[in-house]
């Protein structure tokens, strides 16, 4: 399925797309124009298609939820932006053996390499909730304004949200289906900067980065306010 930058509302739900060529489903990056403005896609099931599961791009993942897919080409949820506030949840990887995980399969820089601010930044934040998986492809980085993980929920062991590598297999299913063991500077730099606030971590795992040249650490706080507790940063 392919949808068109021209869409400005977007349903998919409960549908089984399976053995195409390409992409399961395909959001396509608008040119000119905002992003598709409202976008739900649940409950959907995407198996053996050759490509991604599913492809946002820019696009906002927001309700995107309880889907579920393997043997495509990529079993993940392709993200390419993050340019409205942004939650993810682990209800794509909720079923073993089926997970869809989110993908960062590009760089997504809102912030120089160093964490300054622009004059034309995007401000948005992402907010991981218990259980999402995040994986982010080789030697792409991360620069945002804001990066929650469990924020203001109460939890605990056996509610890890992760940041990790494309080829961890060990959480969020097999992503990128190939044999590859992951290892440390996989991918680059989560770098997060604003003025307040800026990271805010409960029973966060963030492994396998640290790739980048411009700022060889998986983790980058360049300025504000910084919590965290209760969280794993290694390998």
């Amino acid at each position: 399925i392919k949808v068109m930058s021209s869409c400005s509302n977007l349903a998919i739900s409960g549908n089984a797309i399976s053995a195409n060529d390409g992409r399961g489903i395909y959001l396509e990056d608008p040119v000119e124009q905002d992003p598709i403005s409202q976008v739900t896609i649940c409950n959907n099931t995407l198996e053996n298609n050759g490509s991604e599961a599913l492809f946002l791009g820019v696009n906002s993942a927001n309700s995107v939820t309880g889907n579920c897919g393997h043997g495509n080409g990529i079993n993940g949820i392709c993200i390419t932006d993050i340019r409205v506030d942004t939650t993810w949840d682990g209800s794509n990887v909720a079923l073993t053996g089926e997970e869809l995980a989110y993908v960062v399969s590009d760089d997504i820089i809102h912030l120089t390499l160093h964490g300054e601010i622009p004059p034309d930044a995007n401000m948005s934040k992402l907010s991981l909730e218990p259980g999402a998986v995040v994986k982010v492809a080789e030697g792409k980085s991360v620069s945002i304004a804001r990066l929650d993980i469990n924020n203001g929920l109460v939890v605990g062991p056996g509610d890890e949200a992760y940041i990790t590598s494309i080829h961890d297999d060990q959480v969020g299913g097999d992503t990128d289906a190939m044999v590859l063991t992951p290892a440390p500077g996989d991918w680059g730099s989560f770098i997060i900067n604003t003025g307040a606030q800026s990271f805010n971590a409960s029973y966060g795992v963030i492994r396998y980065g640290g790739g980048s040249t411009n700022y060889p650490s998986m983790l980058g706080i360049c300025a504000g306010n910084a919590y965290m507790e209760n969280c794993t940063i290694a390998e």
